[in-house]
Formats: structure tokens, sequence, C-alpha cells
């Protein structure tokens, strides 16, 4: 023999949650988008540190999206800020990407080399004794390599 159990179900009603049209806008009015072009050699901590926001903070909201890339493209962070004060802001990162796989130089001479080194300084030429870049600007590759050899032309 089986016993049976008495047990009672008690059915409880669906809890009714709606959403009110207060609590919805357009992102553009709840929040702003930011891009940081860093300069190279900015890393991940640097970004992550309070007062890297110490002189734009005053600009800066809680929830306000921060796409952050690199001059030389060998990462870029997206993230959103927590909270914020004059001189500082506290940043959540949301996601990392690794852009390139190494820092190499694509073309060069003896004394001389080409880089692109991001959307400021764009194809640049750089000096290898010294690491120095010459010549930045140029709208393309074969231009600051077109450059590049009629320079070394010229100096040498």
């Amino acid at each position: 023999m089986t016993e049976k159990s008495n047990v009672v179900e008690i059915k409880q009603e669906k809890r009714a949650v709606l959403l009110r049209p207060s609590r919805m806008s357009l992102a553009e009015h709840a929040r702003r988008d930011w891009v940081i072009v860093a300069e190279t050699g900015t890393t991940r901590e640097d970004i992550n540190d309070p007062q890297y926001f110490c002189h734009m903070a005053v600009q800066l909201r809680p929830y306000d999206r921060v796409e952050v890339r690199i001059d030389d493209e060998s990462f870029l962070i997206e993230g959103f800020i927590l909270a914020c004060g004059r001189n500082w802001a506290k940043f959540k990162e949301l996601r990392f990407t690794k852009l390139t796989a190494d820092d190499k130089i694509e073309d060069k001479s003896d004394q001389f080399a080409y880089k692109y080194k991001g959307p400021h300084l764009k194809h640049c030429v750089i000096r290898l004794s010294d690491n120095e870049v010459i010549h930045e600007g140029a709208e393309s590759k074969e231009a600051a390599v077109a450059w590049m050899k009629d320079y070394e032309k010229k100096v040498l």
C-alpha cells in the first residue's frame, strides 16, 4: 500500500511588474559615449586608475560609456564610469581586446623605419639610432615610405 500525503496546492497569482514610461529613455539622453585615443605606452592598469581621468572627470557622469583605443592599436578597452568627482573617475572595464600580436616595424633601411602610429600621428618615419619620429602624419604607408627613401637620398 502507498500512502498519499495530504498536500495542499496553493496557487499564487503571478505578480504583475510593468515598466513605467518614466523609467525608459533614449540612450543619448541617459548617458554619453566617449572615445579616448590614449598615447602609446598607456597600460591597462593606467586606464583603470581613477586618477587617469583627472583632467576630464568634470565632464563625466556615472554610466557614461568609454572606449579606450591605444595610438599604436595594441589593444582596445570598453567600459563605463561607475562614479566620478571633480578630478577622478572610477572606470569599470567590461571588455579588453588585444589588437596586434607584436610591435613590429614593417619597412626599414639601415637608418630609418616606417611604422603606423595610430590615428593622431598616422604613418611615420622613425630614425633607428634613437627611435625618434622624424616624419609623421603621412596619409598612407606608401607616402611615408616614399618620403623615407627621398629623405635617405638627401641626407646620405
